[in-house]
């Protein structure tokens, strides 16, 4: 009777503990907010998008080349405004630039050209306003200027140039051909001077066709 009475505390308490523990995994499994929980953090993370590449930007020289070209031309554009009504008697010098001579396209209209030690060439159109004679020297007015860059390989720019039945030299243009004709006809640009008023504009080239600048050489 004695040992009865010592072991029965103990296997009450066994029985307190297992209902305890029996209780907390009903109220686990029961509780949906738990499950939740869990699953949110067994849950896979989405996998990162790759970085997208950035357009492949111009090598720092070839950005600080083109600005130095459009600074350049822009300079150039200034440079030949300038010119516009100008006065000068006789042949017109302008410094760092050879004259390669020019001449009348029609009364009272004359054309001029240029050219710089990098290939560009200056062209100028004056208006005569005194003619020459036995006491003074002939007076003119620059009445349009135009800059054209160096052509490329194998193309000519000539202020010699014709359209059509027009044999009046009133054109300019960038043309090449072949070293035997004096004619070249495959002209790439175009530019006609006015003859009233000396303006230079572009042209269509269709039937303009350049002297051969190296002919007769």
């Amino acid at each position: 009777m004695r040992r009865a009475t010592k072991f029965g505390p103990l296997l009450l308490g066994y029985a307190i503990l297992a209902v305890a523990s029996m209780t907390m995994t009903a109220l686990a499994q029961d509780d949906p907010a738990k499950e939740e929980i869990i699953e949110e953090q067994t849950e896979e993370k989405p996998a990162e998008e790759p970085a997208k590449e950035e357009p492949a930007k111009e090598p720092k020289e070839a950005q600080e080349g083109e600005a130095k070209e459009e600074t350049s031309a822009e300079a150039d554009k200034q440079f030949a405004e300038s010119f516009r009504g100008k006065t000068y008697q006789g042949d017109l010098e302008i410094e760092g630039w050879d004259d390669l001579g020019g001449g009348l396209v029609l009364p009272p209209i004359y054309v001029r050209q240029y050219q710089r030690e990098d290939g560009t060439f200056l062209v100028l159109t004056s208006r005569e306003v005194v003619p020459p004679s036995s006491n003074n020297t002939a007076s003119y007015i620059v009445a349009d200027a135009l800059v054209v860059p160096p052509p490329k390989e194998g193309v000519d720019f000539t202020i010699a140039c014709v359209q059509g039945e027009d044999e009046t030299l009133r054109f300019m243009g960038e043309a090449s051909g072949k070293e035997d004709k004096e004619w070249w006809t495959d002209v790439r640009h175009a530019w006609e001077i006015s003859i009233e008023t000396g303006e230079i504009t572009e042209a269509k080239t269709k039937g303009v066709r350049c002297t051969n600048i190296s002919w007769g050489q």
